[in-house]
């Protein structure tokens, strides 16, 4: 993009594991910070030359990974992911 001076956006995904502790494993929740850090530092970089630079930190999705991960069945989860998300939005409020 930026030899072609064409402007452009650069998007990736992280995870809420990124900015609040106890979310995940280790290695998941280091791999979702460096993320949010490379994206940071690439918005500075490229902003100049009209490239924007955003990261999606979504939170409780229920995707095949998570319910094995919590160990819900495909039709008990729905209300556990309702509860989580309620909650989060509370905390997120007082932040």
């Amino acid at each position: 993009m930026i030899p072609d001076r064409r402007r452009g956006s650069i998007v990736s995904t992280a995870s809420v594991s990124s900015v609040v502790g106890g979310m995940g494993p280790h290695a998941y929740t280091s791999s979702k910070h460096g993320l949010v850090g490379l994206t940071r530092n690439a918005a500075v970089e490229l902003g100049r030359h009209g490239i924007r630079v955003n990261c999606v930190s979504p939170y409780a999705v229920p995707t095949p990974m998570a319910r094995k991960y919590l160990e819900l069945d495909d039709d008990g989860g729905d209300e556990y992911f309702r509860r989580v998300l309620r909650f989060a939005l509370w905390v997120f409020h007082f932040c």
